[in-house]
């Protein structure tokens, strides 16, 4: 017969057993909760795919991989910049970290696609600085040509015709910054003359202005003079012009130096997952911007 000590002692560890197992189950449950995105943070489409990716490849929960998601191109990110791009290109990262030299070849990418950055192609001042064309072949291009002179023209006669195009050029930076914050273009309805998500007279302002005479929009415009602007700086354009700016959907011939470095499995400077993890940290998403 079990002494009434022994009993005592049987049901005090019992008793602090449950209560480790019920304190490490909370604990887990906070982990998860604290490394799960928030309603404010939502994952984009790809960014679910490349979750769900992680935790599958790596045997992790999706917590885990949730850690993973956002810390990959944070310690990835520059180490693929500089070996790939800082030659050319000066960039400035969420944390401040800046690589890349002042007197680069090509556009600085700190902010790209943002308002800030897209409205620096608009400006008289800075589209010949370094940092955009200042330093490439488009110095004394149409591109600059047009910003420098014509363009102001447009929109005084605009703005003479209507007040509404007094913010002209804002709607257009606004809607150009809007099509950056996408994975992939928008969708066409189906007779392909309205855009989901950009209302009629933003989409004509791109015929208005002109830029359609060089670059194409949707379904307005051409490709093979300027880069197609159809999801401009979006995830699927960035990944595109990273794998061959040569393509009619960007330079073309008149590419600049830039090389290929997806133009084919077999002739590749970097792996899909790398040019993955490089779009993250130029789009800032790792950080859940």
């Amino acid at each position: 017969m079990e002494s009434r000590p022994s009993r005592f002692f049987a049901c005090a560890v019992s008793t602090t057993l449950i209560v480790a197992l019920a304190l490490l189950a909370l604990s887990q449950r906070h982990d998860a909760r604290a490394a799960a995105p928030k309603k404010s943070d939502a994952l984009t489409p790809a960014e679910s795919k490349r979750l769900k990716t992680l935790a599958e490849t790596k045997g992790i929960s999706t917590a885990d991989a949730m850690v993973a998601l956002r810390t990959e191109a944070e310690t990835k990110g520059p180490e693929l910049y500089e070996q790939n791009c800082a030659d050319c290109h000066r960039f400035t990262d969420a944390k401040g970290k800046v690589l890349g030299t002042e007197d680069s070849a090509a556009p600085d990418l700190t902010g790209l696609g943002s308002k800030k950055w897209i409205a620096g192609w608009f400006d008289k001042k800075k589209i010949a600085g370094p940092a955009y064309f200042g330093n490439t072949i488009f110095s004394d291009g149409t591109m600059v040509d047009f910003v420098r002179g014509s363009l102001g023209d447009i929109l005084e006669e605009l703005a003479e015709e209507d007040d509404a195009y007094k913010t002209a050029l804002e709607d257009l930076v606004a809607c150009l910054a809007a099509e950056a914050k996408l994975d992939k273009p928008r969708k066409a309805d189906a007779d392909e003359e309205t855009i989901q998500g950009i209302d009629e007279d933003t989409v004509l302002l791109f015929e208005d202005l002109t830029c359609t005479d060089c670059h194409r929009f949707y379904h307005l415009g051409d490709l093979g003079d300027g880069p197609d602007l159809t999801g401009y700086m979006s995830r699927d354009w960035l990944t595109g012009i990273i794998e061959d700016p040569e393509h009619e959907r960007f330079y073309g011939s008149s590419n600049d130096g830039m090389p290929a470095h997806f133009e084919s499995a077999d002739d590749a400077l970097m792996t899909r997952q790398e040019i993955d993890t490089l779009v993250d940290y130029l789009r800032n998403t790792w950080h859940g911007k």
